[in-house]
């Protein structure tokens, strides 16, 4: 499955660090673990890195206007500082002995049964380059057995994915980065193998105060790990409908009761 585990995580959160060194002892791993020092978003010179950001990215990246949220593929700080963490990790994967890594960011929670489902589902995973282990949601999966489907849309989240050595040539396509990672790396799908699991082993929203999401990828106290924030932008849209239709539902009987 993988050989080797590598995990984001930003130097000036050393929770983090024990939180996911914890996790890992939690499912007894026994091979390399290796740190990638995130990429600070929130300090990140962004003309440093101009080569690596695509113009529309950059312009959104600087636009200093107070947002709540950071919609489909809007580029905040945050995730210029993510992209560019995997891109490390992508690196790393290259310049490595090893063919299959496992990337986590450091806010995950490993399945409490992680090894015994690893151990299930390994003869019914396909030859793959990008296997998904968790994800926020995806869209319109075509199901090939019981373990794994083949994403047909964006596969939001990048907190926990196996990549094969073999697609890093072409992951590093995506720089000068255009969007948020996750929906950029969905252009990739007709030329890549990629799978995920139905039923996720990694879990993300790890109750940390301030999540990776908020330092690594979204706008700051944001409470979104380094993926999308578009599950809760619904979940707004959706109490906004209900409070206005108690509104006017309301206004109505109000009317209807008057002599």
């Amino acid at each position: 499955m993988f050989t080797k585990i590598l995990y984001i995580n930003l130097d000036r959160r050393p929770e983090r660090d024990d939180h996911i060194n914890n996790q890992l002892k939690k499912i007894n791993w026994k091979g390399p673990i290796e740190r990638i020092s995130a990429v600070d978003g929130k300090y990140l010179n962004l003309e440093s890195v101009r080569h690596l950001i695509g113009p529309n990215a950059l312009k959104e990246a600087l636009d200093t206007t107070p947002k709540e949220f950071a919609p489909g593929s809007y580029m905040t700080r945050g995730a210029i500082g993510c992209a560019l963490s995997h891109r490390d990790a992508y690196i790393n994967i290259l310049k490595d002995d090893h063919d299959k890594v496992l990337i986590l960011e450091d806010d995950v929670v490993l399945d409490d049964n992680f090894n015994e489902k690893i151990a299930e589902y390994m003869n019914n995973i396909p030859d793959y380059d990008i296997l998904y282990l968790g994800y926020h949601e995806s869209k319109s999966p075509v199901p090939i057995n019981y373990a794994v489907a083949k994403p047909n849309g964006v596969v939001f989240g990048t907190y926990g994915m196996v990549i094969d050595k073999k697609a890093v040539p072409t992951l590093l396509k995506l720089f000068p980065i255009q969007g948020q990672i996750d929906s950029q790396l969905s252009y990739l799908y007709s030329s890549l193998d990629v799978y995920h699991l139905n039923n996720v082993i990694v879990h993300g929203e790890h109750s940390f105060v301030s999540n990776l999401g908020s330092d690594v990828q979204v706008i700051e106290g944001f409470n979104s790990i380094c993926g999308k924030s578009n599950n809760n932008y619904f979940i707004i849209i959706f109490l906004l409908f209900l409070v206005l239709g108690y509104y006017y539902l309301n206004k109505n009987v109000s009317k209807e009761s008057l002599p």
